[in-house]
């Protein structure tokens, strides 16, 4: 598990970086063209975006115990594995989340948006994002929607890129969202049992190879994402 998650994190990361290096050699950009920025509107869109992915992933647990898919329970000696699990996935997922968030919607999105209209400049880097977890939803029957699903994920956080002019929110987002997935789905990948689990059914709504993404509750969850985050950014201001 920590092995994962550190090998994971050293690959991202060191992508991430050379994304940096290349947009400072092609384009001379330095990190304020990825629209990362750490000052108090930053930071403040960051733990809105934690807190977000965090809500909006709870959702899926709550909705597969509601409609019977899915049984949560806690299991106190797992509280260790957890803390383990939260510390080495804070690393691996927020290099993923910096790799990913910065090539679609930091490099991707921006340059579209200069030469396309706003709509098509946020759709093309939305696709190539589903289709990009393409491999990672290959072991689920239901991979199609797991891709659909990644693509309408993919739109939402470009329109708040374009409507906040941030990564930020984004990449916080992107972070919580798979970090949590990984501790309530750690028995399935590791066996290991940590202190919030998540027994679900494998099925249509609930997706196939705890790959809850390819599920139909992920799309309900999205076109909920879809309201609140246009009613939330409808007028806003830097």
């Amino acid at each position: 598990m920590v092995q994962d998650n550190i090998a994971t994190g050293i690959i991202n990361l060191i992508l991430f970086l050379l994304i940096i290096f290349f947009r400072k050699m092609i384009h001379q950009e330095n990190v304020g063209s990825f629209l990362l920025h750490f000052d108090k509107r930053g930071r403040r869109l960051f733990l809105e975006g934690i807190l977000s992915g965090i809500l909006f992933f709870t959702l899926y647990p709550l909705i597969t115990t509601i409609i019977g898919e899915g049984k949560i329970y806690i299991s106190t000696e797992g509280a260790k594995h957890t803390l383990v699990m939260v510390l080495s996935g804070l690393f691996a997922y927020l290099s993923v989340s910096l790799l990913e968030e910065s090539f679609f919607r930091g490099y991707m999105l921006s340059k579209l948006s200069i030469i396309l209209p706003t709509n098509i400049a946020i759709i093309i880097p939305s696709v190539f994002f589903g289709l990009f977890h393409f491999q990672a939803y290959s072991t689920s029957e239901t991979i199609w929607i797991g891709i659909i699903n990644a693509t309408l994920i993919g739109i939402i956080l470009s329109i708040i890129v374009v409507r906040t002019g941030s990564l930020m929110l984004p990449l916080g987002y992107h972070l919580s969202w798979n970090l949590i997935q990984s501790i309530i789905f750690m028995d399935y990948k590791y066996n290991i049992k940590g202190l919030i689990n998540l027994e679900v059914s494998e099925g249509l709504w609930t997706g196939y190879s705890v790959i809850p993404e390819s599920g139909l509750i992920v799309t309900i969850i999205c076109i909920i994402m879809f309201i609140y985050f246009n009613l939330r950014f409808r007028n806003y201001e830097n």
